[in-house]
């Protein structure tokens, strides 16, 4: 009985360590940024793709250094003009910048997927995915960012963008901004591509509540306009108003647009601009650390659908609050969703009314500067025959180098039966699932 344990235990071992070579997870870490300022991944992450506080105020600066980013930059833009031009404008060209180097970087994921109810139990691929990043400034008010996945599943590549936009500083500071290409909203509680550890998606974002239907973590064609304000004693405020296609793809399947808004305010930490003073250095240790509550509310309108017969209406809004103590941050969000569906049914059916109840809490803590522990709760329930999903989702992300990270994690569905495991139409399983990511 003994060898036949230590036999399993042998094999549950080799499992885990063969499969943490594996799992896909969107990349979001962008090597460009720390080869211009020649500085480390936790300059900006608590541990890529998440953003810490200085992170995220070098975000709301257009991807810059907040306060004086001249100083701090290794490799110097190319101007295109002298600054004088700007006197004789509109009589003259206004100069601007663009990199010295192309300003891309990569990322290749290996992955697997660890299954034991399914036929298929584990499932490898090698690689996943292999995406290319690219982010940077054009001159003192423009910035972009853009991502190029290449997935590779069933013998079949596939090219998808996931995102792609300029940002335009309004006025002089932070404050007004205008993003313009395809985005993920402002109206998302926590974004998946600057604040998910792990590869499961956060419920709130996942859910859908009719089949097809609107869901947060979909990409939009448009544009938003957003700003950010320190307060007067650090933290501060944050908003963003904006009009998508809503469709999630470049054709809309309808002339009506969809509007969403969010604002936040954050109480203490680090301002969400940056610092009320000059920098001298980049920290690059115990970024993690912003003792803070951040509290904010968002809401989203539109519609799908070009007739009546398959038009669906809908809203969703919902609060989140994200706080910082020490090594731990714990944060969450609810949604409520509604949805109108004009022709339930098939046409000439009666309009349904759809209400939908979403919301998780997680935890993550840093227990080392590489190693991060996430222990999350969400639970959607709407259409009972096609949402109704409650789980436990623990996992842990390893930096093993700066630029390469190793994560697992174990999506757990709680209640028995499968009632509790219908996520958008489908029967979810148990399962563990490990990523191992190259950012260069």
């Amino acid at each position: 009985m003994k060898g036949t344990f230590a036999k399993l235990t042998l094999v549950s071992v080799v499992v885990a360590f063969v499969s943490l070579l594996m799992l896909p997870k969107r990349a979001s870490a962008i090597p460009a940024f720390a080869r211009r300022y020649q500085t480390s991944c936790t300059t900006c992450h608590v541990l890529p793709p998440k953003l810490n506080a200085f992170g995220v105020a070098f975000k709301n600066n257009g991807y810059r250094i907040p306060g004086d980013d001249e100083k701090f930059i290794k490799q110097p833009d190319v101007e295109l003009g002298a600054p004088g031009w700007k006197k004789v404008w509109p009589k003259g060209v206004w100069p601007g910048a663009i990199p010295d180097r192309v300003p891309l970087s990569a990322a290749v994921e290996l992955a697997t997927t660890v299954t034991p109810s399914d036929q298929v139990k584990t499932d490898f691929a090698f690689p996943a995915e292999f995406e290319l990043l690219a982010g940077g400034t054009l001159g003192s008010r423009f910035s972009y960012l853009g991502e190029l996945a290449f997935e590779f599943a069933g013998g079949v590549t596939e090219v998808d963008f996931e995102r792609g936009h300029f940002n335009m500083r309004l006025t002089n500071s932070p404050l007004m901004n205008l993003r313009l290409g395809r985005i993920e909203t402002g109206a998302v509680p926590f974004s998946r591509f600057s604040h998910k550890l792990t590869d499961e998606d956060f419920i709130v974002s996942d859910f859908r509540t009719v089949p097809g239907g609107f869901r947060f973590r979909a990409r939009q064609q448009g544009f938003e306009v957003w700003g950010a304000k320190n307060g007067p004693g650090g933290g501060g405020f944050q908003y963003s108003l904006g009009l998508v296609n809503g469709s999630g793809s470049s054709n809309d399947d309808n002339s009506q647009k969809d509007w969403y808004g969010s604002a936040s305010y954050k109480f203490r930490g680090f301002g969400v601009t940056g610092p009320s003073g000059a920098l001298d250095t980049l920290k690059a240790t115990e970024n993690y650390i912003d003792n803070s509550v951040e509290v904010g509310a968002f809401g989203y309108v539109g519609r799908t659908g070009v007739t009546p017969a398959n038009e669906v209406r809908f809203n969703r809004a919902g609060f989140k609050v994200n706080a910082y103590i020490s090594r731990l941050n714990l944060f969450g969000a609810y949604v409520r969703g509604h949805d109108l569906i004009l022709q339930s049914g098939g046409e000439g059916g009666p309009p349904r009314t759809i209400t939908t109840h979403a919301w998780f809490v997680q935890g993550d803590t840093v227990v080392l500067p590489w190693l991060v522990a996430t222990l999350r709760y969400d639970q959607a329930i709407g259409d009972r025959s096609f949402l109704h999903v409650k789980r436990v989702v623990p996992g842990v992300s390893m930096m093993i180098r700066a630029n390469v990270i190793l994560s697992a994690e174990g999506p757990i569905y709680v209640g028995g039966g499968d009632r509790n495991r219908l996520l958008n139409g489908a029967i979810a399983n148990d399962s563990a699932v490990f990523r191992l990511a190259f950012f260069f």
